[in-house]
Order: C-alpha cells, then sequence, then structure tokens
C-alpha cells in the first residue's frame, strides 16, 4: 500500500466518521424536544421532556375519576418498585406522580414523572380525556449522558487516533505498519453509544404513551377493573392495546 492510497482510505473514514459523530449530536439534541402545544393550552409549545395524547373513553367522568387512580395504585404494580401517588384531583383533572428509580430496573413504560389528565364531557357514556406525561427528569438525564460520551469520549477518540494514524503510521516506511490505516475504524467504537440512548429515549415515549392508553382502556371498563390478570397484563409491554391507536402531539 503506497502512502497516497494510506492517505486516503484514512481521509474517506475519517470524514464519514465525522459525519456519523454531528449526526449523532444533532438527534441527541433532539431528545425530549416536541413540537406539540402541550398540556392542552397551559404548557409553551416544545416544552422539553413532556408528551401529549387523548382518546375517547366508554365510561362517565365521574366512573375516570374514581377508576383511574384505583387502576395506577394495584398492588401488581408495586413488584416494578414504583408508586403512584394521586397528587392534585379536580372535577376534571387528575395528577399522579410516580415515585420510585428514575431507570432502574424499570420497563422503558415508567420512564416518567407525572401524568396529567384532563376529562372532558362527550355524552352520557363517553369522555374525552387528554394527558400530558412528564419525561423531563429521564430525557435529561440520558441528554447529559450522550453529550458526555460526544464530547468527552468521542471527540478526543477520534482526534487521538487521528492523530497517531497520521503522523505515525501513514508515514511509515513498513508496509505492515501502514496497512494499519484501518485501524482508523475504531472510531465507531466511541460514537454508536449516543444513538443507543436517542433509542432509549425514543423508547420510552412511545412506550410510556402506550402504558398509558392501556391503564385509560381498563379504567373505562367495568369488567377489566374487577380482573387483575388484566392489571398485570399492563406491564406486558409489547402486548399491543385493543383500542384505536391513540392520536399523540
Amino acid at each position: 500500500m503506497t502512502e497516497s492510497v494510506a492517505m486516503i482510505i484514512f481521509f474517506i473514514i475519517l470524514v464519514i466518521g465525522a459525519f456519523v459523530w454531528l449526526l449523532a449530536l444533532y438527534f441527541t439534541s433532539r431528545i425530549g424536544k416536541s413540537p406539540a402545544n402541550l398540556d392542552w393550552g397551559s404548557q409553551r409549545e416544545g416544552a422539553f421532556g413532556l408528551s401529549t395524547g387523548e382518546t375517547v373513553c366508554d365510561a362517565t367522568k365521574d366512573e375516570l375519576l374514581e377508576h383511574i387512580p384505583k387502576v395506577l395504585r394495584r398492588q401488581s404494580l408495586g413488584i416494578l418498585n414504583s408508586v403512584f401517588r394521586l397528587e392534585k384531583e379536580s372535577d376534571n383533572e387528575i395528577s399522579v406522580t410516580r415515585h420510585g428509580p428514575l431507570m432502574c430496573n424499570l420497563p422503558t413504560a415508567l420512564y416518567f414523572s407525572k401524568v396529567q389528565f384532563r376529562l372532558d364531557f362527550l355524552s352520557a357514556n363517553q369522555t374525552r380525556v387528554k394527558y400530558t406525561i412528564d419525561q423531563s427528569a429521564v430525557m435529561t438525564r440520558l441528554k447529559r449522558i450522550a453529550m458526555l460520551i460526544l464530547f468527552c469520549i468521542g471527540m478526543p477518540t477520534m482526534i487521538g487516533v487521528g492523530m497517531l494514524i497520521w503522523f505515525v503510521v501513514i508515514p511509515s516506511q513498513n508496509l505492515a505498519i501502514r496497512g494499519q490505516v484501518f485501524q482508523t475504524l475504531q472510531i465507531c467504537h466511541v460514537i454508536w453509544p449516543p444513538f443507543l440512548l436517542v433509542g432509549i429515549a425514543a423508547m420510552a415515549k412511545r412506550a410510556t404513551q402506550q402504558f398509558i392508553e392501556r391503564v385509560l382502556m381498563v379504567a373505562s371498563d367495568p369488567e377489566l377493573m374487577s380482573d387483575s390478570a388484566v392489571i398485570i397484563a399492563l406491564e406486558q409491554q409489547h402486548v399491543q392495546s385493543s383500542r384505536p391507536a391513540f392520536r399523540s402531539q
């Protein structure tokens, strides 16, 4: 391998690595952001760590005000090391806070701190439920870890490996050493972890919305409310809800 060929290979790998690093930085900066108006108009647009959704439940407002806290307080959820506490209750709003570990030993569906429900009357047996999920704490943690990896590990490693290859490997007259220019690919080990955290953040948002939808499904059905097996099924996040897909912003 000639020195010119080694230089071309080095630059190609390094440019691709730099592009992937910038891509990781972009997606990391988007963790926790939402383009929608949140919390039924009381939150500013794009509030960090908040997401909303709504669904129509076949139950009265009073029934839901009674059943939603009960579903979240069921002892079967205790195996997840979380406690749900009712913070505020009014004629049409419920605010539930989750106490316990933020992430450790929990499914991604429980990566949240608080959920607010607002219930609006539609008909005698139907209620529109709008909810706002607060995931700002976990999103902040994931974002900080990803940024730490990018700037304190990823960037120094890319610069260090690049300088080592440029000043030691490429100029070497030993062809075996010069052939080690492909070791520039080692930078991939420090630029992929942020994508993992970005994926966890996206999964947590999606799984939490599905979990809340299932809570509302159980709370609106008297038969399901009396069936503890259904409550336990709420913990199985891979099970799809039989209700129509939620509309979230």
